[in-house]
């Protein structure tokens, strides 16, 4: 119940190396926020500030449908900062993952292709995650991915972040973070830098565990993982379940590459994950229908496939500078070109737009 600022803070909602996090209301929005407290030893790090302010400006340009914004961060006094993100409703993929592993082949695809997705959109104004992992995934109700914590990891040098809570993270780490250290984790990381491949490389171990259940380099000390990251023979997905179509497992393959320059770009991901899910039939594709999911048609960001008919096939859109949901009907191309039909098509449409009514949905 306690007050800060603007928030009231509700109720814990975890805790982590990094920060204290409660559930909280934000006051002048009437909304429920995450309210994320850093803890006092890592505020006062040399160049801390910079670093927050420098990803808090990332973080106010970068809009994705797939990623959990942030909506306010500060100083509370005496050296105690705090991040406001969205809050959403909904499980982690690791809390999926330990419920329902391995996910249907359809599952993992869908979900994958939203993490990618996310990472393309943010990656045009220079944002990386940094942390990319199961527990950073919220999954709604209607398999909607949002990312979370996007930016933390960069408010802090490379090798201070590698080395704290190294379980929650070393089974996601490309073997570029790997390098330089010891046994006993005591060594310099050196000049290590977070980037768009890192990434790629965690989610490549996210889609190995969903398909397979179970990571591709796993072992009770950390130093062990980090090494089989770097030199050990990336293990194949289809080798733990013979059900991945090779199509997905090269892709798998191709993100866990040792050669950061090796591994696909985002977008590429997206777009080969978005048509291998439409193949495989689980987007209501049919005679004359394609699945669009995944690509943009005049600012709509089609997000997935909702339903089809012999006419037209429906899509959830998300509209990023209106910032909100629609229903987008789309002609199937079998009809498309049929005089008759797409007339009244759009004879429809209007007529729909003229009508204002609460109980119809407006167009």
């Amino acid at each position: 119940g306690r007050i800060v600022g603007k928030y009231r803070l509700i109720e814990p909602a975890g805790q982590s190396w990094l920060a204290t996090n409660y559930l909280a209301e934000d006051l002048e929005n009437d909304r429920l926020v995450i309210f994320n407290l850093i803890h006092p030893h890592l505020s006062i790090k040399q160049d801390f500030v910079r670093s927050f302010r420098r990803q808090a400006r990332l973080m106010g340009r970068a809009c994705s449908p797939y990623m959990a914004h942030w909506l306010d961060f500060g100083e509370l006094g005496g050296g105690r900062w705090f991040v406001v993100q969205e809050c959403v409703l909904g499980r982690t993929l690791e809390q999926w993952l330990v419920d329902q592993s391995p996910l249907e082949i359809h599952v993992a695809l869908r979900l994958a292709r939203q993490i990618a997705q996310c990472l393309a959109d943010v990656m045009s104004v220079g944002l990386i995650h940094g942390d990319l992992r199961p527990a950073n995934v919220i999954v709604t109700a209607g398999q909607m991915v949002k990312v979370v914590n996007f930016g933390l990891a960069q408010a802090f040098d490379a090798p201070h972040f590698v080395l704290n809570g190294w379980s929650e993270r070393v089974y996601y780490l490309a073997p570029e973070l790997c390098v330089g250290l010891d046994e006993q984790l005591s060594a310099s990381v050196g000049e290590v830098k977070f980037d768009i491949c890192g990434d790629v490389y965690a989610l490549g171990a996210m889609m190995f565990e969903m398909v397979t259940g179970r990571v591709p380099f796993s072992g009770d000390e950390p130093a062990g993982v980090m090494e089989a990251h770097r030199s050990a023979p990336v293990p194949r997905a289809r080798q733990f379940n013979p059900h991945v179509p090779e199509e997905l497992d090269q892709l798998i393959a191709d993100c866990l590459a040792k050669e950061p320059s090796a591994r696909c770009l985002p977008s590429t991901l997206a777009r080969a994950l978005a048509a291998l899910h439409g193949s495989l039939g689980h987007a209501f594709e049919g005679p004359g229908r394609t699945s669009l999911v995944g690509r943009t048609v005049r600012n709509y960001c089609l997000l997935e496939c909702v339903g089809a008919g012999a006419v037209s096939t429906v899509y959830k859109a998300y509209h990023p500078e209106l910032d909100r949901f629609v229903a987008v009907k789309i002609l199937n191309c079998l009809v498309r070109d049929e005089g008759d039909v797409a007339a009244r098509f759009q004879r429809e449409a209007w007529a729909t737009a003229q009508l204002d009514h609460p109980n119809i949905l407006p167009v």
